[in-house]
């Protein structure tokens, strides 16, 4: 089995899994084995996520065979069962879908799905690493999270993590995010803006013929740290409304209500860990600086964009905006 880290877990693999980073030999954690292929058990359990739920075209039904196992049914007949307690992920996907298809699922629900019932907090965003630490991009899809964090990879930050953001909240200490895969999935258009051309970045899915995400290879320009500490967070607001970027920092109650309505997977939190959830969040928000970034909705302003974000990386914590 191969070991890698990602998302503060060592996951293990008999196949090569792309886009993450090796483990340390000397990695203690306990691992979860990705049993891939490997038939997921039929579903059973109550239905947590109903698959009408989302417009999505990936929806899938989730459904809680136990208190600590999760089975994910999407609706192209992929299927996975989450099962922490015996710490692996079994999963199967039939022709003409293959292991890259799978991988797609994996690395964004299925993962997640995992790390809320390790009783992780997670947010839906990306963090890039500065000097003064780790800034998270949050964010609605299509918030532009991903385009704003391959805009900084690029002006020299390290990425730490793409659209799923594990956090550790210590009682003490400040509160940081785990370092996740090495790749930022980007749109066709994204890559046109940022690179010249839509093709100039290789397809996360080279063989399917209905689905071109691409992405940006950060392997090389990934943080070194299991985790980071958390300098500031920047809730992105894409919108045709303003003509240049306006900044806000968000007050203390504004604040626990933007982290709560950005949290990845929040649906899955089991009841008896929501009042421990609720405190983590509130840990982080009362330790962190909020801000909303408003920005206009074209590619030409996203070096303004991206300067705002770099301005507030480098703000000292307390600072005015």
């Amino acid at each position: 089995m191969r070991p890698f880290r990602a998302y503060g877990a060592t996951l293990r693999s008999p196949l090569e899994v792309s886009g993450f980073v090796p483990a340390d030999e000397h990695d203690t954690s306990v691992p979860i084995d990705l049993c891939l292929p490997a038939p997921a058990a039929p579903a059973s359990g109550d239905v947590v996520r109903r698959r009408g739920d989302s417009d999505n075209a990936d929806r899938l039904e989730v459904r809680r065979p136990s208190s600590d196992s999760l089975h994910l049914a999407f609706a192209d007949g992929t299927s996975f069962l989450v099962d922490t307690d015996a710490r692996r992920i079994d999963g199967s996907w039939h022709p003409p879908l293959t292991f890259d298809d799978a991988l797609i699922y994996l690395v964004g629900p299925v993962l997640g799905s995992a790390l809320r019932l390790l009783r992780r907090s997670i947010l839906h965003a990306s963090a890039v690493e500065t000097d003064s630490g780790a800034m998270l991009l949050m964010g609605d899809a299509g918030a532009g999270k991903s385009t704003l964090t391959a805009a900084m990879v690029d002006r020299g930050a390290a990425l730490v993590t793409e659209d799923v953001a594990a956090l550790d909240v210590p009682t003490q200490a400040a509160p940081r995010v785990f370092r996740g895969g090495t790749r930022v999935k980007l749109w066709a258009e994204s890559v046109a803006g940022l690179r010249g051309r839509p093709d100039a970045l290789p397809l996360l899915v080279p063989q399917s013929t209905d689905w071109h995400k691409r992405f940006l290879d950060c392997s090389g320009r990934m943080t070194s740290a299991d985790a980071v500490p958390i300098h500031c967070i920047v809730e992105l607001d894409r919108t045709a409304d303003v003509a240049t970027p306006q900044v806000t920092e968000l007050r203390a109650h504004d604040k626990l209500l933007c982290l709560l309505a950005n949290g990845y997977a929040s649906s899955l939190v089991r009841p008896d860990d929501r009042a421990d959830e609720l405190a983590r969040v509130s840990s982080v928000a009362s330790r962190v600086p909020v801000f909303r970034l408003r920005y206009p909705d074209r590619f030409d302003a996203l070096d303004d964009a991206t300067a705002c974000v770099r301005e507030l990386a480098l703000r000292r914590p307390g600072a005015a905006p």
